[in-house]
């Protein structure tokens, strides 16, 4: 299991490597995409397997990257033998030519998947929403040393995901993963991040950021198409409710992601936690193992878990930091 969280690191710090190094160029568009097939998928007649559709978005931006997880995902969506395929080709074309599309009556999609015409003119307000999480910035710095935005670890999650199903244990639905890793934190393109030291440090905090998410998640009910409105909320409560195996994995993968970016600044220079709001409780809780992670009886998130705690304890150590 050494060899596979090794590989899995090394696949995951490639990735950051190429977001922290070429910015957000791709990552708003492979966002886009992957919200685009979300939205229309009610829409669109025939069968398909929408996390076939996200796959395949996620590929046709970071394929050649970490072609490990991508490879036969690529060579399908290369061929454009598959419906998904197809599907994904119509939605490129939308997401590449936006906004003008949108006021293009012979816009190919129209031909190619003509339920989703009426769609159209809605997928605004989707798409101005994500943009906003481009704007939401977390305490983690990218080793670069900006800080590390919702759009960034949205779309990193999704490749920790796909990086860690081979490997696991029990049988999940990888489709409704990558749901739950792209929808999980979209309230925040309306309620901000709040930050975990902050929120230990302040109670009120907590209870601010949870009015603020119940409010932006049924803005989004009202305001998204139907029904893209009741998934939205569906996999926010799903996730929140942590119920099922999939939540909980995303959520284990959420922390692991987080964790282990926290710790790539200048050759894991970690001395930045402490100029977060109450930010030396990080250096506490980057030594704690999460029960929730063990519950799971996973042993490839237990040894990533463990790699990212040796990590974080050998950089307290190196720059001399003191843990109270």
């Amino acid at each position: 299991m050494d060899k596979t969280a090794e590989a899995i690191f090394n696949i995951i710090s490639r990735f950051e490597a190429e977001i922290a190094n070429k910015g957000a160029t791709h990552l708003q568009p492979c966002l886009r995409l992957c919200m685009l097939g979300l939205m229309s998928s009610p829409y669109i007649d025939g069968k398909f397997e929408l996390g076939k559709v996200l796959e395949m978005s996620l590929a046709k931006y970071y394929g050649s990257v970490i072609p490990e997880i991508f490879a036969e995902t690529s060579e399908e969506l290369k061929k454009h033998r598959t419906k998904e395929s197809r599907i994904v080709e119509a939605l490129s074309e939308l997401n590449d030519n936006w906004p003008d599309a949108l006021f293009d009556s012979k816009f190919g999609l129209y031909d190619a998947f003509k339920p989703v015409q009426p769609l159209v003119p809605q997928m605004d307000e989707l798409l101005q929403t994500v943009a906003k999480l481009d704007n939401v910035k977390r305490d983690n710095l990218l080793s670069t040393g900006a800080n590390e935005s919702d759009t960034a670890h949205i779309i990193k999650l999704c490749i920790w995901i796909l990086s860690v199903y081979p490997h696991l244990a029990h049988q999940v639905d990888k489709g409704k993963l990558l749901e739950i890793a792209l929808l999980h934190d979209l309230v925040e393109a309306r309620s901000g991040d709040f930050s975990l030291s902050a929120q230990i440090a302040d109670a009120g905090l907590k209870l601010e950021k949870k009015r603020q998410e119940l409010e932006a998640i049924m803005y989004y009910r009202v305001s998204f198409p139907a029904p893209f409105n009741n998934t939205v909320f569906d996999i926010f409560e799903e996730y929140e409710e942590q119920e099922t195996a999939e939540a909980k994995i995303v959520w284990a993968a959420d922390k692991l992601d987080a964790n282990w970016q926290a710790n790539q600044y200048n050759d894991g220079d970690i001395r930045y936690w402490a100029d977060c709001p109450n930010g030396e409780v990080y250096y506490r809780l980057a030594l704690e193992y999460k029960p929730k992670i063990a519950s799971l009886c996973e042993p490839v998130l237990t040894s990533l878990e463990h790699k990212i705690v040796l990590q974080a304890k050998s950089n307290i150590k190196k720059w001399n930091i003191k843990v109270k």
